[in-house]
C-alpha cells in the first residue's frame, strides 16, 4: 500500500507539474551508482573506463580541462561514483547528467569541497539509513542511504563547517570541521532513552494532503530535524524540495515565501503565496494565500485564504476563508468561513459560517450561521442561524433560528423553528412543535358549546406552548368531529391561580370532506390548581366560524351536525358563510 501511494503521488505530481518534470527527473542516478575500483599509478582514462564499464554510462569532458594521461592511484570498494570523482579531483569540478553521460565541468560558482562518510549506531556498530546530515549555515542537507552513506557539497567560504547529525529516536550530534579539502568521516550516534508514553506525535506530515504530496525522504528529513529551524528573509519554490533552500526549505521560517506550484517550509512571519498549495510545519503570521489549500502545523495569526481547503493544527486568530472547507484543530478567534463546511475542534469565538454545516466542538461565543445546519458541542453564547437545523449540546444563551429543528439542553433566550427541542428553558421557544422535557405538559379534557367532548395536549413552556386538539360528538343524531392546532401562554397569578390565553384553529367534519368548515377560537381561561397534577379551568371564548356547507348531511346511520353552535348563543352573522359568537370552555387539566 505504501509503494502504491508513492507511485500514485509521483504520477499525479508529474502530470500536474509538467513544467518541473525535467528538474525532478534529473536526479543523479549515475553519480549515485556504487562501483569498486583499484587503480595504482595508471592513467585517469583507465580509471574512467573501469567506472564506465561497471556503471554502464559514459564520461564527457574537455580534454584541455582533464588530461586523460594523468596518473592516478585510488582504491575504493562499493562507493558512489561521485565520491570517487571527488576524491580524484579534490572537489575542483562539478558534475551533471545528460542522458547516459556524466559531464565533468569546471565549477563556475567558485570552489566547493565534499564531505562524505557513514553514520553508525554507537551501540551496535550497524550503519543507519535515513539519517539527516546537514551544514547549519549553508543549509545543505543529505539523507543517508541504505548503507548509511551520505555526501554533502559545501562552499569553501566559511572558516568552519558546522555539521549536524539528526535521526528520530537518536541523540542529536554536532561536529565542527575545517573546510577546503574533501573529507570522508564515520560518525556514531547514540540511541535516545525515553518513555513511550511520553511521546506525542502531532505533526502536519500526518495530514492526508501532506502525506500524499511529500516524499518519504522529505517527511523523514522533517522528522529528524524537528528541533532545527532558521530564519530567512525569503524563499521561493516550484514544488516541495525544489526551492532556493533546497532540501532544507522545510527547516526555514521566512518573511516572504512564494511557491509557484507548492511549498513546504517551517513557517511564515510575513506573507506566503502559493499557486496551488502551502504546507507549513509551524506558525503562520500575517497572511497566507493559496489557489487550492493551506496546511499549517501550528498557529495562524492573520488572513488564511485558500480556494478549496484550509487546515490548522493549532489555533486560528484572524480570518480563515476557503471555497470548500476550513478546519482548525483548536480554537478560532475571529472569522471562519467556507463554501461547504467549517470545523473547529475546540471553541469558536467570533463568526463561523458555511454553505452547508458549521461545527464547533466545544461551543460558540458569537454567531454560527450555515445554509444547512450548525452544531455546537457545548454552550452557545450568541446565536445559531441555519436553513434546516441547529444543535447545542449544552446551554444556548441567545437565539436559535432555523427552518426546521432546534435542539438545546437549556434555553436562556429564544428558539424559533418548526420544531424546538430542549431539556429545560427559561426563555421562549416558538414553533409548530415545542418539546421541553422538563417544561409544560398538560392534557385538557373539557366541554364547550360546539362539542360534547374535547381533548387537547399542550406542550412547550408556560411562555409559549403548542396545542394539539380533537373534538367529537359521537352520538348518531348530532354527529361531528374536529381536529386542530393552536398556541397559548399561561400567566401565573401566585401559586394557585393563572390566566391562560390561547388561539386555536379547527377543521370540522360534518359528513362530507368536500365541505370547508373552519372554526377559529380565542380562549381566555382562569386556571385553579387543586392538586399537583390536577387543575380546573373555565372561561369565555370568542369564535369565528366559516362554512360553505349548504345542507345538513343525513345518512342511513347518522345525522350530522349542521348548526354550530347549539341554540342559546347569540350568533352574529358576518356574511353568507361566516358567523361569530361568544362561548365557553370548562374542564380539567392533568399533569
Amino acid at each position: 500500500m505504501k509503494h502504491l501511494l508513492e507511485s500514485l503521488r509521483f504520477i499525479i505530481l508529474t502530470s500536474i507539474f509538467i513544467c518541473t518534470a525535467t528538474i525532478v527527473c534529473s536526479a543523479q542516478k549515475h553519480l549515485s551508482k556504487k562501483v569498486t575500483v583499484n587503480v595504482s599509478r595508471q592513467p585517469i582514462s583507465v580509471l574512467f573506463a573501469e567506472i564506465c564499464k561497471q556503471g554502464k554510462f559514459e564520461f564527457s569532458y574537455n580534454s584541455n580541462l582533464i588530461n586523460g594521461d594523468s596518473i592516478v592511484t585510488i582504491s575504493a570498494i562499493n562507493k558512489p561514483v561521485q565520491s570517487i570523482l571527488n576524491q580524484v579531483f579534490a572537489g575542483k569540478y562539478h558534475y551533471k547528467e545528460r542522458g547516459n553521460h556524466i559531464i565533468i565541468q569546471k565549477d563556475p560558482n567558485g570552489h566547493f569541497w565534499y564531505l562524505s562518510g557513514y553514520i553508525v549506531d554507537a551501540k551496535t556498530g550497524e550503519r543507519i539509513r535515513d539519517v539527516s546530515v546537514y551544514e547549519k549555515n549553508q543549509l545543505v542537507a543529505s539523507l543517508t542511504d541504505e548503507d548509511g552513506y551520505f555526501q554533502l557539497k559545501l562552499k569553501d567560504k566559511n572558516p568552519t563547517a558546522q555539521i549536524g547529525v539528526s535521526k528520530s529516536w537518536y541523540v542529536d550530534t554536532a561536529i565542527v570541521l575545517q573546510p577546503g579539502y574533501n573529507q570522508e568521516i564515520t560518525l556514531s550516534i547514540k540511541p535516545e532513552s525515553f518513555l513511550l508514553d511520553s511521546v506525542v506525535v502531532n505533526s502536519v506530515e500526518e495530514t492526508w494532503w501532506a502525506n500524499f504530496l511529500l516524499s518519504s525522504k522529505q517527511k523523514m528529513q522533517g522528522l529528524n530535524l524537528g528541533k532545527f529551524f532558521v530564519d530567512k528573509p525569503y524563499q521561493a519554490s516550484i514544488i516541495p524540495g525544489v526551492s532556493t533552500h533546497g532540501k532544507m526549505s522545510a527547516q526555514t521560517i521566512n518573511k516572504v515565501s512564494f511557491n509557484l506550484l507548492g511549498g513546504y517550509t517551517t513557517g511564515v512571519e510575513g506573507v506566503e503565496i502559493g499557486g496551488l498549495f502551502n504546507i507549513n510545519k509551524r506558525n503562520v503570521n500575517y497572511a497566507q494565500i493559496a489557489g487550492l489549500f493551506n496546511i499549517v502545523g501550528g498557529q495562524v495569526k492573520g488572513a488564511h485564504v485558500a480556494g478549496l481547503y484550509n487546515f490548522v493544527l493549532d489555533t486560528t486568530i484572524g480570518v480563515q476563508v476557503s471555497g470548500i472547507s476550513s478546519m482548525t484543530q483548536k480554537s478560532v478567534i475571529g472569522i471562519q468561513a467556507s463554501g461547504l463546511y467549517s470545523h473547529v475542534r475546540e471553541k469558536m469565538i467570533g463568526i463561523q459560517a458555511s454553505g452547508l454545516v458549521s461545527l464547533a466542538a466545544k461551543g460558540v461565543i458569537g454567531l454560527q450561521a450555515s445554509g444547512l445546519g450548525n452544531i455546537a458541542g457545548k454552550e452557545v453564547d450568541g446565536s445559531q442561524i441555519s436553513g434546516f437545523f441547529n444543535i447545542s449540546t449544552k446551554e444556548i444563551n441567545g437565539g436559535q433560528v432555523t427552518g426546521f429543528v432546534n435542539v438545546a439542553k437549556r434555553v436562556d433566550g429564544a428558539q424559533v423553528g418548526f420544531i424546538n427541542i430542549a431539556d429545560t428553558s427559561s426563555g421562549v421557544s416558538i414553533g409548530f412543535l415545542n418539546i421541553q422535557l422538563k417544561g409544560y405538559h398538560k392534557l385538557a379534557i373539557y366541554y364547550n358549546e360546539a362539542f360534547d367532548f374535547n381533548a387537547s395536549i399542550k406542550t412547550g413552556s408556560k411562555r409559549f406552548y403548542n396545542i394539539f386538539t380533537a373534538s367529537a360528538n359521537p352520538s348518531t343524531k348530532d354527529r361531528a368531529f374536529a381536529f386542530g392546532y393552536g398556541i397559548g401562554m399561561d400567566i401565573p397569578i401566585g401559586k394557585t391561580f393563572s390566566i391562560a390565553c390561547e388561539g386555536v384553529g379547527k377543521y370540522l367534519y360534518l359528513g362530507n370532506w368536500d365541505n370547508s368548515n373552519f372554526l377559529m377560537k380565542i380562549n381566555t381561561h382562569l386556571n385553579v390548581k387543586v392538586w399537583k397534577y390536577l387543575t380546573l379551568f373555565a372561561g369565555p371564548t370568542y369564535n369565528i366560524y366559516y362554512s360553505n356547507q349548504a345542507t345538513q348531511i343525513i345518512t342511513t346511520d347518522f345525522t350530522y351536525k349542521y348548526q354550530v353552535p347549539r341554540d342559546g348563543y347569540g350568533v352574529t352573522t358576518i356574511d353568507d358563510e361566516s358567523s361569530a359568537w361568544i362561548g365557553i370552555n370548562a374542564g380539567i387539566m392533568i399533569f
